[in-house]
């Protein structure tokens, strides 16, 4: 599987303002791809697994491309000059990308994984039609 992640280490940001980069980066390069947003022309929502992902691990804010995604940052990376949250714009000085293939599938030996972000599997919503059916 190619991944590639690209840093901004030069930037600190709240954990929770990691959608706010989901939003920027939608904006700015969303009508090529809609891997940019997993939305459908009308806003829909596309049910997949996102190939491009948006997390703000220890205030560093990252982008992170699985397979084609991981094409697409490659193809981006270096148009970004400034990052937009709220209403601060803010230059990026510096950026590092990091792109390799790693090897997925079953082991033989146990491994521990920690959860760097916050992960909610539900919204309030489909958690309720979860514990209905």
């Amino acid at each position: 599987m190619h991944l590639t992640t690209i840093t901004f280490p030069d930037i600190q940001l709240s954990q929770r303002d990691g959608h706010k980069l989901r939003g920027y980066f939608s904006e700015q390069f969303g009508r090529q791809s809609d891997l940019w947003h997993n939305h459908t022309e009308d806003g829909k929502p596309i049910y997949r697994y996102p190939l491009i992902q948006y997390k703000v691990v220890d205030g560093v804010p990252r982008v992170i491309g699985l397979e084609k995604g991981a094409k697409l940052l490659i193809d981006h990376f270096l148009e970004v000059k400034e990052i937009r949250v709220n209403e601060l714009v803010i230059p990026v000085q510096s950026k590092q990308v990091n792109s390799q293939s790693i090897d997925i599938g079953v082991q033989p030996q146990l491994f521990t994984y920690r959860f760097a972000t916050p992960w909610f599997a539900l919204n309030q919503e489909k958690y309720q039609e979860y514990r209905q059916a």
